[in-house]
């Protein structure tokens, strides 16, 4: 009995010493207005977004570096996606069929951020990308 409850417990210390720490949320998240620790892009990154009519610029939770091209379009009312060089995107509408929803051209070529987009006088249900 006694080699047994030995057993289990050196088993247990053996697993918690290759278990890996977790973090809590707060230790996880970013302090307010902290960057990541994402390296910045490199010369040539940025140069090729600049050709391509962008910048660059750190993106959703993790902060990762992207480049951001905007649509020439950008908040132009639209209602389905063909009005717009991207998508149509809108808000605080309720998803399913809608004929007389209106929504705006998306801004960039990234998709972060909460939306629904509005196609054929249909609205998606709205999702969050970071």
């Amino acid at each position: 009995m006694k080699l047994t409850i030995l057993a289990a417990g050196m088993l247990a210390l053996a697993l918690a010493a290759c278990a890996t720490p977790v973090k809590t949320a707060a230790e996880a998240a970013p302090a307010t207005g902290a960057q990541s620790e994402a390296p910045p892009p490199i010369e040539a990154e940025k140069a090729a977004c600049a050709k391509r009519g962008g910048a660059m610029q750190q993106v959703g939770f993790a902060a990762w570096w992207a480049c951001a091209i905007p649509f020439p379009d950008a908040g132009k009312v639209c209602a389905n996606d063909a009005d717009c060089a991207g998508e149509c995107w809108t808000t605080g509408v309720p998803a399913g069929p809608n004929k007389t929803a209106r929504g705006q051209c998306q801004p960039t070529n990234l998709g972060f951020g909460c939306h629904a987009r509005l196609d054929k006088g249909v609205v998606s249900e709205e999702i969050c990308m970071d």
